[in-house]
């Protein structure tokens, strides 16, 4: 199929050719999670169509992350994200979450789409 970029519709591949594009999944909730010797953090994905993203983190000590903004595809095999984070920090003591806000973050992540899924980062989303 054609490169996919934001606001165009995914066309479907051709007959013959291998399945399995970026185009295959957006609109999806994709959901990874990462084992460390400390615990499992879980991640949940969804890239839309129309250019936005987000990306949900909850860390095994409590901490959740919540990234939103826009994508783009890059020269290299590489999703160019600008996004805000939202980090909420469990108060030890039972209190309120301590919460912090970054704005206009720039990362760029690798991906490829594998047999099993969409690799981004390193982390196999299905």
């Amino acid at each position: 199929g054609d490169p996919v970029r934001p606001g165009e519709p995914a066309t479907p591949p051709p007959d013959g050719e291998k399945p399995g594009e970026l185009a295959d999944y957006l609109g999806r909730k994709l959901r990874a999670e990462a084992r460390g010797p400390a615990g499992s953090d879980h991640h949940l994905f969804e890239l839309k169509a129309t250019g936005f993203f987000s990306w949900q983190i909850s860390a095994h000590d409590g901490v959740s992350r919540k990234r939103a903004g826009r994508w783009k595809l890059g020269p290299t095999q590489t999703l160019d994200l600008v996004y805000r984070e939202t980090t909420e920090t469990p108060d030890p003591a039972g209190g309120p979450p301590r919460v912090e806000l970054a704005e206009g973050l720039k990362r760029s992540v690798p991906f490829r789409v594998d047999p099993g899924g969409l690799v981004i980062d390193g982390l196999g989303f299905r």
